[in-house]
């Protein structure tokens, strides 16, 4: 009888494991959906988006345990944490919507209820409500909800003009200046926002050779990072679309609108955030991996890379990952290299002051949403590298080796970074929770014999 009841336990251990993995599916969808909300809800440091950043942090370690420690975690799915976030989305954009710093244009209101209308529509479909007409419908559903909130993004850059922040003005001044030779790292900036950044463009060439185009057709940088993020869930969801059929891509493609839905989308392509062009980057980068399209994959991850300083950071990310590996990793690097090297040595001082030394040296913000304040101060300079280290392993040992897990790969490094960051906002973390949902949608998307073929992870 002992022995049987051995055998029985034993048995059941899969069975647990499976329910394991089932649990870890909402907690990593909530924590991307509450994360995003409450950094778009105050968009700096309050105790309350301090806390959900922390409390997110300990579901997602506790998430990726679970679904990478049996063999078909990663394809768990329910449907309620889908519902729960395109409501809890819902609510928030409209108690919060991005009304501030902008001139509002009269349809501007039009925009915002039928974005909100769109994403109320995602947990109708989530929750299966249309099922009983047909999978077919419901999936069509989905992709007309797509599209609406993809015109939405475009319709909320052209109904919110001259946004009071100094990155898009940065962003239209220097574009306005390559045309006529003027080095982007060497000048001051004008009609900056009082106590904002008017003294350097602090990020990456690619940013401003991004947005040159659509600054020269239509005066406002913000079109070229928003279509280069359109461009991203866009060939994602074909992506979707072409390598799986039936429930596999119902779950994807609906997981993805949520992505799409995510408080804070509005905001970034309003704003001028970067990160939808980082956004756009890496997603393209991932389907040309799963196209077999190696070179383009290549170039796309070096765009990345001069875009924004904090993407080298996901170097040894792309350097663990099949299909990339050290030798194609070096030439994203080179890719970098090459763009960035006429700033470089056109004024080597100003450009390492303004993209390294503003950085490396800076004072610690106060209102950052993170949790650098709360750090003992002999012990602050270690704990950063000490967390991205720690998301380095649990990639190492729990993320499946496809380019679904290249971005929950990349989400886990960048989570752990913002989390003890000096400078963590809205933008960082919104980024970060896409990064996660896009990338479970592609492993939900994944055939059977993709799953079974990849390598796995170590553990």
């Amino acid at each position: 009888m002992i022995g049987a009841g051995r055998n029985t336990a034993l048995l059941a251990a899969p069975d647990r494991a499976r329910a394991l993995a089932r649990a870890g599916f909402p907690a990593l969808v909530l924590t991307a959906t509450v994360v995003a909300a409450a950094c778009s809800y105050s968009t700096t440091g309050r105790f309350f988006n301090q806390i959900a950043v922390a409390v997110g942090a300990v579901a997602l370690v506790l998430a990726v345990l679970v679904m990478g420690g049996t063999g078909g975690g990663w394809s768990a799915y329910r449907r309620w944490p889908l519902v729960a976030s395109a409501l809890l989305s819902v609510a928030v954009q409209l108690y919060k919507p991005p009304i501030g710093n902008v001139q509002r244009a009269l349809v501007f209101p039009a925009v915002l209820a039928v974005s909100a209308l769109a994403t109320l529509a995602i947990a109708v479909l989530a929750g299966g409500l249309l099922d009983r007409f047909g999978k077919r419908l419901t999936e069509r559903g989905v992709l007309a909800v797509l599209v609406v909130l993809g015109v939405c993004e475009l319709a909320i850059v052209a109904s919110s003009h001259h946004p009071a922040i100094d990155v898009w003005q940065i962003f239209q001044q220097a574009a306005a200046g390559l045309g006529h030779g003027v080095n982007p790292y060497a000048v001051s900036y004008q009609h900056i926002p009082a106590g904002q950044t008017a003294g350097c463009f602090n990020y990456l060439p690619v940013t401003f050779l991004s947005v040159w185009p659509s600054w020269a057709v239509a005066d406002d940088a913000r079109y070229a990072e928003v279509a280069v993020l359109l461009a991203g869930w866009a060939v994602l969801a074909r992506t979707i679309l072409r390598r799986s059929a039936g429930e596999p891509r119902l779950r994807a493609l609906l997981l993805l609108a949520v992505a799409v839905s995510l408080t804070g989308a509005l905001r970034v392509g309003q704003q001028a955030w970067n990160e939808s062009l980082l956004l756009g980057f890496l997603l393209l980068a991932c389907c040309a991996l799963l196209a077999g399209r190696a070179g383009w994959a290549v170039l796309l991850l070096g765009l990345a890379l001069a875009t924004k300083q904090h993407i080298a950071l996901l170097l040894p990310v792309f350097v663990l990952w099949p299909g990339l590996g050290w030798r194609r990793t070096g030439g994203a690097v080179a890719v970098a290299a090459a763009v960035s090297a006429p700033w470089v040595f056109w004024n080597f001082g100003r450009f390492k002051g303004c993209t390294v030394d503003f950085f490396v040296h800076g004072v610690a913000r106060f209102d950052s949403i993170s949790l650098w304040h709360f750090v003992p101060s002999p012990v602050a300079p270690v704990v950063p590298v000490l967390a991205v280290l720690g998301a380095y392993l649990l990639v190492y040992r729990r993320v499946p080796r496809s380019p679904g897990g290249l971005l929950i790969g990349c989400a886990l490094v960048l989570y752990a970074f913002n989390l003890f960051n000096k400078q963590s906002f809205e933008n960082q973390w919104w980024f970060t929770a896409e990064l996660l949902l896009c990338g479970l949608a592609l492993l939900l998307a994944r055939p059977a014999a993709d799953r079974a073929a990849e390598p796995a992870p170590v553990g």
